[in-house]
């Protein structure tokens, strides 16, 4: 029943427009403005038991145990990425900036499993991670592999060794500004874009910095004294990997 509630609030959601400059782009179906007033949520509650829209995580325990809406629907004016396995069937996830709906893991977990973001990346494997729900839009607009970067920040040990498949050999670096810097996965290559998208701007996402020096102490990584790579106590060397939007 899952993917019946998010495909509802998809329903109950409404499309939204590229940011600024980016106007003259298509808006495209994955993408709603999450506008749900007081309303669409006494439809919700209406046509969905109120244990089964706590199961998906529409509504969420607050810390007086009050059923509250999930902080990923709210805000002024919130945008979500509707994630399906393939073009006919039901979202498995909303993801935005503030994380996932369905999940605790990142969003980037489940990016693979989109099938548009899998069509977009073919054979490269490539997502692109930003740092604003405007630049996501963009790129999605765009008919570009995306996925926000939230949670990538703070991600636990099980979580690192799921994403980078319980080995050490993934691609990071010291960046340089107007540039991305890859980190690769099991499967697909993440490239944080290290820029505004949407403002056309080499504005570097201070968030950039917090997730590369994230995944940098969970290997204890150390600088070798020559730019361009860094190396583990176990030597494993790390190199880096520079790639212009």
């Amino acid at each position: 029943m899952s993917g019946q509630i998010l495909q509802r609030i998809a329903e109950l959601s409404c499309g939204t427009v590229a940011p600024g400059m980016w106007g003259f782009l298509k808006p495209v179906n994955s993408l709603r403005k999450l506008s749900l007033s007081e309303g669409s949520l006494d439809q919700l509650t209406e046509e969905f038991p109120l244990e089964k829209l706590e199961a998906a995580r529409v509504l969420i325990r607050g810390s007086d145990n009050r059923l509250e809406l999930n902080p990923i629907l709210t805000g002024e004016y919130p945008l979500g990425l509707f994630l399906r396995r393939a073009k006919d069937e039901l979202p498995f996830d909303i993801v935005n900036m503030s994380g996932s709906l369905t999940t605790d893991d990142p969003p980037a977990f489940g990016c693979s499993r989109d099938y548009l973001t899998k069509s977009f990346s073919g054979e490269m494997k490539s997502v692109l991670v930003t740092f604003t729900d405007e630049d996501l839009a963009v790129l999605r607009m765009l008919g570009l592999p995306c996925t926000p970067a939230a949670g990538l920040a703070a991600m636990n040990g099980k979580q690192l060794r799921g994403l980078f498949g319980g080995t050490s050999n993934f691609t990071s670096a010291a960046s340089k500004e107007g540039q991305t810097v890859a980190v690769v996965p099991s499967s697909h290559r993440l490239v944080l874009t290290a820029c505004s998208v949407s403002e056309l701007s080499d504005r570097f996402p201070n968030e950039l910095n917090a997730v590369v020096g994230h995944f940098l102490k969970a290997v204890s990584v150390k600088a070798t004294p020559s730019f361009g790579g860094l190396e583990s106590p176990q030597g494993a060397v790390l190199t880096a990997t520079f790639q212009g939007l």
